[in-house]
């Protein structure tokens, strides 16, 4: 067909052809940058900074768990300033937990993050507040009882649902990882196909 044609018509239809060789490429490029930039979002604003909250709640927890543990054995005019830090560290943890939950959650992670929450409240209402209430009357054979007892039991709960919380950010973002990889392999195998043709 391009035989018969003149030589200004073949050029038209070589520099067409390029152009949209040109534009295939150029839109699969955007699209992988768009694609990519997704995927990082997911991984920064769904898993990294979700990981760092959670760090900072089980911290918070175990931080509250020490204060009652030194107060034990510290000095009891010290009692007063470490009942408020232990306080504000609880409003510290509610504070923290809801900007948890305002990022996305997948439904396996509601799961874990409701069983986080009842375990929570567990930990407190039959630990910790009943160890802050010994604490203000100085009554430390019950804060020894209650940080030993209750306190460790409850807070096993805890750590078990956090724990999973945490891996299951690991393995979220393993996966978000691999469908990247995934996708970088059909880009490059399309993008390739492509150059081969426009020679």
């Amino acid at each position: 067909m391009l035989i018969n044609l003149s030589i200004k018509s073949r050029l038209i239809f070589v520099i067409a052809l390029l152009s949209i060789l040109m534009a295939a490429l150029g839109g699969a490029g955007l699209y992988g940058l768009i694609n990519v930039n997704h995927s990082l979002r997911t991984v920064y604003e769904d898993r990294l900074i979700p990981m760092g909250q959670l760090d900072q709640v089980i911290r918070l927890i175990n931080r509250n768990q020490l204060i009652i543990a030194k107060s034990i054995s510290g000095d009891p005019a010290q009692i007063g300033k470490e009942i408020e830090a232990v306080e504000k560290n609880i409003g510290d943890v509610n504070k923290i937990w809801a900007e948890y939950m305002a990022t996305y959650l997948t439904p396996e992670e509601k799961i874990i993050a409701d069983q986080l929450v009842q375990a929570r409240k567990d930990f407190l209402e039959d630990g910790l507040k009943p160890a802050l209430a010994a604490a203000r009357t100085q009554n430390i054979p019950l804060m020894t009882e209650l940080l030993h007892g209750k306190m460790q039991q409850r807070y096993e709960k805890v750590r078990e649902a956090m724990n999973s919380l945490i891996q299951l950010q690991f393995s979220i973002g393993k996966k978000e990882y691999e469908q990247s990889q995934n996708f970088y392999g059909h880009f490059r195998l399309y993008s390739t196909i492509t150059m081969l043709l426009g020679l």
